[in-house]
């Protein structure tokens, strides 16, 4: 049933050959139908056959008459798998394309830096100047605290305490005596007086001021205490200073009164003039403030009477606010003065170097201008003016060169005419170009 054909490499089973075998075996079915007969097959072995293997084998000899068998060429296996082997190869080739892809470089531009006029550098310079020079004059005033006003909250309280010595007496002795009695005039010898003032402040200040104690002897009429009569001022303690800083005032003096004297004093001049009057005699602490000399203790003491008491005029002050210059040297002093020095020193280097760049420009300008008009009257009927400037769009190989006779060469040989572009008032350019390189040469007034 196998068949060869003239080509060795393609082995296949054929429809007729099918056929055949099929029409073969119902002839030997009809010739032994009581007899089971084995019929050798192509691929199958010799098997007992019954009607209903008759119709089955029918169906299934009807379904291979139906299905044809192809050939399979080895050949065209290969060749299909070689296809597959260059199409996956071609497709990672074009995986490493994409990989391996590089954007186009971008084309450089011949754009010029900025660049400030000599005007606008001075004006710049100079207002600069001013600027911290203004500034270092501000943060001064600020660390001396010039024309500076503080709100400060303060407490004030005063105090008078005193001890009232006898002569030698039959009934007291030659003691003291505490305060808030009577006493007899003529056995007081002297009052042992102790003035205290304190003062707080919300905050740390510097006060400069100075305090004195006098004792004033008045005399007045009786009946109207405001004719004086006879009026005296002793000082008892002298002006004394006291400056510091701090948040604190503390004042504490003793002084020692001679009643007896100022009694007595009183008594001559009842004697003499023969008149009623009244007569006392104030012990006063003051207080010397820059602006102002004010009280703030006293005690009041009658003269010229049998007995005698003493009263007191202090001074309490709590929680008052008051407006003052506050001339504490602290931290912030501190910075501002460093700053305002740092400030000071760079306003003078920016007034150095103003005044060095226009002494320099000045002078170097001049030189400059003259070399460039000689080019340009000299060369004229070769250069090209461009007014607005000259740029190139095009990728070029750009030779800088080291003098005009440079460019002139390159004018030469290229048969190409001098550009010649003003980049500003110090600086100019004369171009040459063709389609690969340009050269250049760069004309500065830092060259002279």
């Amino acid at each position: 049933m196998d068949k060869k054909g003239n080509d060795d490499k393609f082995n296949f089973v054929t429809l007729d050959d099918i056929d055949r075998n099929v029409r073969e075996l119902k002839e030997m079915l009809k010739e032994t139908e009581s007899n089971i007969e084995v019929v050798p097959t192509p691929e199958k072995v010799n098997a007992t056959t019954t009607p209903f293997d008759e119709e089955q084998e029918t169906a299934d000899l009807d379904l291979e008459e139906k299905t044809e068998v192809v050939p399979i060429p080895e050949k065209v296996e290969a060749k299909e798998e070689t296809m597959e082997e260059e199409h996956y190869e071609e497709a990672t080739n074009l995986d490493d394309q994409a990989i391996t892809f590089e954007s186009p470089k971008p084309k450089k531009s011949f754009k010029h830096k900025l660049y400030f006029s000599f005007e606008v550098r001075v004006a710049i310079l100079v207002a600069l100047t001013l600027l911290f020079f203004g500034s270092a004059c501000f943060l001064i005033l600020e660390a001396l605290n010039f024309g500076k006003k503080e709100t400060v909250d303060y407490s004030e309280v005063s105090k008078a305490t005193y001890e009232v010595c006898l002569k030698d007496s039959e009934y007291y002795g030659t003691g003291c005596l505490n305060e808030g009695m009577e006493y007899l005039s003529s056995l007081v010898d002297r009052i042992h007086t102790d003035f205290q003032y304190d003062v707080k402040f919300s905050t740390k200040i510097g006060y400069d001021l100075a305090y004195h104690i006098v004792a004033i002897t008045k005399i007045y009429d009786e009946k109207d205490e405001s004719k004086i009569l006879y009026r005296n001022e002793e000082e008892l303690v002298g002006k004394t200073d006291i400056s510091n800083t701090s948040d604190t005032i503390q004042i504490h003096k003793d002084v020692q009164v001679n009643f007896s004297k100022y009694n007595r004093s009183v008594e001559e001049y009842r004697t003499r003039y023969g008149i009623d009057f009244g007569s006392t005699l104030e012990v006063i602490l003051y207080l010397d403030e820059p602006t102002e000399v004010r009280k703030v203790a006293s005690i009041v003491l009658p003269l010229g009477n049998p007995t005698f008491g003493i009263t007191k005029d202090l001074t309490v002050n709590k929680n008052k606010s008051v407006a003052i210059s506050n001339d504490v040297w602290n931290a912030y002093n501190v910075c501002c003065g460093i700053v305002a020095t740092i400030f000071i020193i760079v306003s003078l280097l920016l007034l150095f170097k103003t005044t060095r760049l226009v002494f320099r420009v000045n002078n170097n300008r001049s030189k400059y201008q003259t070399a460039l008009s000689d080019i340009l009257r000299e060369y004229d009927r070769l250069i090209v003016i461009a007014r607005d400037g000259y740029e190139s769009n095009i990728e070029k190989k750009v030779i800088k060169v080291e003098s005009f006779n440079d460019i002139l060469d390159a004018r030469d040989t290229l048969e190409k005419p001098i550009i010649y572009s003003k980049i500003n008032d110090i600086k100019s350019e004369f171009i040459v170009e063709d389609d690969e390189k340009l050269y250049k040469y760069v004309i500065k007034e830092s060259d002279f």
